[in-house]
């Protein structure tokens, strides 16, 4: 017989049901009854063995007689049950006489009450939507633990098949002192990767800088990396070391090398051919020892064809490619992603009272094809966390802006008649993310950057690319 003593045959997958109550020819009725529309039941008749069922089985939902045996009270033990597993949902079993303190359980948190002796379709119904309930909670639960855990390699999330053979290729590429190419299209997370050579290589424990290449002018480019010497250029009041100097010995990152210019693509080639870099102004050559990581966005094999990348350098940085997948090849890791970012970022936004998202939410994000990637998903849900009206992200709150300029929903409907471009329609959902930090953070481009992971100078000149200024933010 299914859960009068224990557990019973059904699928454990279709949810687990504790009852809770002191008399046994009921707990065998009630194990039947719920038995037999497919859940797991299993019994206690005191506190204290429900509480070591909660402590040992994945329990959905608890039916909990208020009197038992003893003159055990059940209100104390569903707050036993509740400081034991806080999200696990509890229907109180009761007689009528007793009708009042099933009340004051509801006030305490119970789900629902059952009067004895329930109609079967009434019992069945409250039973199945408390464990409905008590799954989600702990699926939820389970994703916050894997997101926290970080759930995945080397503080990239990701249990997919593609994220687990770039992790495996990692590995592989990382104790070879080589250069490393790292090809992905935007906001996938080609820095991460770049930590993680760098962390698995024999580099570790020195240093590791970033440039963005695509962020600064070819001139202050080509001192960013080199350095420059006194009197170089207008301001150049001192003599500075570039990136290459100051990475010596370990590793440095070319962020998207492909939108480098053409004399700064020469002059890093003799870096690489060489070892060696001259000082912007400078005229003696000084001896460096870096190990190289470049990531781009962009097919630099057809850019080499086009004439804008040169074929030498080329086959220079593409030594030991890794390829980072798009988000939208990877869609159960989108849940776990989304639960770190919240965990992550509602406190820094003031919405540490968020944990978690509806059932909706998550589907929605799991759907959506995500063009801007990792980095898009982020900035969706620090908007869901901001703009939650309680303790779950709903399924309207990760819903892009409507509005004229809004990119499509994550349901894949257009959400005005005309589809824009995907270059303006990602223009227009950075444009107003920026705007609702700067908003929330009253102009501080700091705490923006901090919220939005990015470096601060990258946000500096998004905030000039989309005509935004902070000082409108402040308070005056």
């Amino acid at each position: 017989m299914k859960g009068a003593g224990g557990a019973g045959g059904a699928d454990a997958g279709e949810g687990t049901v504790l009852v809770v109550d002191d008399d046994d020819s009921l707990r065998t009725l009630l194990a039947m009854r719920l038995g037999a529309a497919g859940l797991r039941v299993l019994s206690a008749a005191r506190g204290e063995e429900a509480l070591g069922w909660v402590g040992r089985e994945e329990v959905d939902a608890v039916l909990l007689d208020l009197r038992l045996a003893g003159g055990e009270d059940g209100l104390d033990v569903m707050e036993r049950l509740a400081a034991a597993r806080p999200s696990l949902p509890v229907v109180i079993l009761t007689a009528h006489g007793t009708v009042p303190g099933a009340v004051e359980a509801m006030r305490r948190g119970a789900l629902g009450y059952l009067s004895k002796p329930a109609e079967p379709d009434v019992l069945l119904s409250q039973v199945e939507a408390a464990v409905r309930e008590g799954r989600q909670h702990r699926r939820g639960e389970e994703l916050r633990r894997a997101a926290t855990a970080g759930d995945g390699f080397m503080g990239m999330i990701g249990r997919s098949p593609a994220m687990r053979a770039m992790f495996q290729q990692i590995s592989r590429v990382a104790p070879a002192d080589l250069p490393v190419s790292i090809l992905g299209e935007s906001g996938t997370g080609k820095e991460l990767v770049a930590r993680a050579v760098h962390a698995l290589g024999p580099r570790a424990g020195r240093a590791f800088l970033a440039v963005n290449c695509a962020a600064l002018p070819e001139s202050l480019l080509e001192s960013e990396l080199f350095g420059h010497v006194r009197g170089a250029f207008t301001d150049a009041r001192s003599a500075r070391d570039g990136l290459f100097k100051r990475a010596d010995g370990g590793t440095l990152l070319l962020d998207e090398i492909g939108d480098m210019s053409p004399k700064v693509q020469a002059a890093l080639l003799r870096v690489v051919q060489e070892g060696e870099i001259t000082p912007v102004g400078g005229v003696r050559p000084e001896r460096v020892d870096v190990r190289l990581l470049a990531a781009t966005h962009r097919d630099l094999g057809a850019e080499v064809a086009a004439g804008r990348f040169r074929e030498d350098l080329f086959y220079r940085v593409q030594v030991l490619p890794i390829r980072v997948p798009p988000l939208r090849e990877r869609p159960d890791d989108v849940p776990l992603l989304a639960m770190r970012f919240l965990a992550d970022g509602a406190p820094r936004l003031g919405r540490g009272d968020v944990r978690g998202f509806t059932p909706g939410a998550l589907e929605r994000l799991r759907s959506y094809p995500w063009p801007g990637n990792v980095r898009e998903l982020q900035a969706c849900v620090a908007r869901g966390a901001i703009m939650a009206a309680g303790e779950l992200v709903d399924e309207a709150d990760v819903a892009p802006p409507r509005g004229a300029g809004d990119p499509p929903s994550p349901s894949g409907e257009a959400t005005s008649t005309a589809v824009l471009p995907l270059s303006e329609a990602r223009a227009a959902f950075e444009r107003d993310y920026l705007a609702r930090l700067l908003a929330l953070h009253r102009g501080n481009v700091s705490a923006v950057a901090r919220a939005a992971g990015r470096y601060r100078a990258d946000v500096y000149g998004m905030l000039r690319q989309h005509g935004l200024d902070p000082d409108a933010y402040r308070e005056g």
